[in-house]
């Protein structure tokens, strides 16, 4: 008998615990760095930022969730943290039952939790006096992503969403809801924990087996978003390298054994492109799956001095991969006039000659380029049994290699 293959469940919260980590880790070091005698004081006496202690609620709110689940739905596949592909966005859970698929949105608020239904207009959702529809417009799109993913395979299954409310942190008297009555708005319901455990529960007409090969397809489709447990993993495969005597100036720093002290560079903060046509370029990078960040001007004497350049005037549009590790920043120069570039250049032209993405189902993301005008420059071919590779050509003869991994 075949061995069934384990399904990869992700990090309860864990892409939230990241970020909350990675501006606590920014506000503490420049804190430090702004105030080198009074840093530490003034961060044991301040308080965390709202932008920053939302992350940390939400991420305890999504482990305090999964751990509900698991004790009062030990039959019910739940997948955790799950990222969408192209989105900024991240599924909280994904529960597959008897009656169907749910996508869950775990949520921790103080306050009255309402649905007004005027008598014009839609109903919306209102919780302590304040209207939340970004909550609602968020978890209709995630299920019809869930929808669309499901559509081409299994286009019957049924596909809920629902809003999962736990009581705030140090609040014992409810999330906010009403105990005998449960509120839908859009078709997204409103749940508390022992009502959302009780409605996965119920029976439904998908078999265990249907149950095991839907939850597969899903853990396929929207993978685990990267979170704290992927860091802690990686530190260790680090640690173990640099024991060995194999390591990197990074894989010493993390087993705590002697650096190079006075190494400068502490990480990639970002590769500039000058581009042309600002506004194609932002298309095609998007396109690919990179997500917009700020825009904005630069001009003065500032920049001038910086790049050996005069009466510089500039327009920029920043760019972040999905998971935030990496940024692009594209610039389009108003002045000085800019000298044009080959942008039919070999790639074995010297200099910075491509960016490379991994990507996930690359017929199709090849596909959608060239429907869009973009070039691909060689072959699609299979390397070993490791990745599928190519390289495309987009604005300003930009080559991006996309890399999509095998097995």
């Amino acid at each position: 008998m075949a061995k069934e293959r384990e399904i990869d469940l992700g990090t309860p919260g864990g892409s939230a615990r990241r970020e909350h980590e990675r501006r606590r880790a920014r506000r503490e070091a420049k804190t430090r760095e702004h105030r080198p005698h009074l840093g530490n004081l003034l961060l044991r006496v301040q308080s965390a930022p709202t932008s920053e202690a939302a992350w940390e609620t939400g991420a305890a709110g999504e482990e305090i969730l999964a751990a509900h689940l698991a004790k009062t739905c030990p039959e019910v596949t739940v997948l955790h943290d799950r990222r969408i592909p192209g989105r900024r966005t991240n599924i909280d859970h994904l529960a597959v039952c008897p009656s169907g698929v749910f996508v869950i949105d775990a949520k921790r608020y103080k306050g009255k939790i309402e649905v007004r239904n005027p008598f014009f207009g839609e109903p919306s959702l209102f919780i302590a006096g304040h209207n939340k529809p970004k909550l609602v417009d968020g978890l209709m799109r995630q299920r019809e992503a869930v929808l669309s993913a499901l559509a081409k395979t299994i286009p019957e299954m049924p596909v809920h969403a629902c809003f999962c409310f736990l009581n705030p942190e140090g609040q014992a008297g409810g999330s906010g809801l009403p105990l005998f009555k449960t509120l839908s708005i859009n078709g997204l319901q409103l749940f508390y924990p022992r009502k959302l455990s009780k409605r996965l529960n119920s029976p439904g007409a998908l078999t265990e087996e249907s149950c095991r090969e839907v939850a597969e397809l899903l853990a396929h489709t929207f993978p685990r978003a990267p979170g704290r447990q992927l860091l802690e993993r990686t530190d260790a495969v680090r640690g173990e390298r640099a024991r060995a005597g194999d390591a990197t100036e990074c894989d010493r720093q993390v087993a705590g054994l002697p650096t190079i002290d006075h190494m400068a560079i502490k990480k990639m903060e970002h590769v500039g492109i000058v581009v042309d046509d600002l506004p194609a370029a932002i298309e095609f990078f998007v396109e690919l799956g990179l997500e917009p960040g700020g825009t904005g001007q630069v001009e003065g004497e500032w920049v001038d001095r910086i790049i050996a350049l005069h009466g510089t005037k500039a327009e920029l549009a920043m760019l972040r991969t999905p998971d935030g590790d990496v940024e692009i920043e594209l610039v389009k120069f108003h002045s000085p006039p800019t000298q044009g570039g080959d942008p039919h250049a070999p790639s074995n032209t010297p200099g910075l000659r491509h960016l490379a993405f991994l990507v996930e189902d690359i017929d199709a993301v090849v596909a959608g380029l060239q429907a869009r005008g973009t070039e691909l420059v060689g072959e699609l071919v299979r390397y070993e049994n490791s990745y599928r590779l190519c390289y495309v050509r987009g604005p300003e003869g930009i080559i991006v290699e996309l890399a999509e991994k095998i097995g």
